[in-house]
């Protein structure tokens, strides 16, 4: 997964991912990433193929 920086354009790199509550009864799934120029941490939505 490509992503850049919202803010500034630059790379950016995944810190990990975890499932990120909204409400009180779903769950998503979020990729964590970091950009090396502004230092910004914000959270990108993944698509995950549940298992069943």
């Amino acid at each position: 997964m490509e992503t850049t920086c919202p803010r500034c354009g630059s790379d950016t790199v995944e810190l990990g991912e975890k499932s990120l509550e909204i409400g009180l009864t779903r769950n998503e799934p979020v990729s964590i990433r970091l950009c090396g120029n502004c230092a910004l941490v914000f959270y990108v939505h993944i698509e995950k193929i549940s298992k069943f």
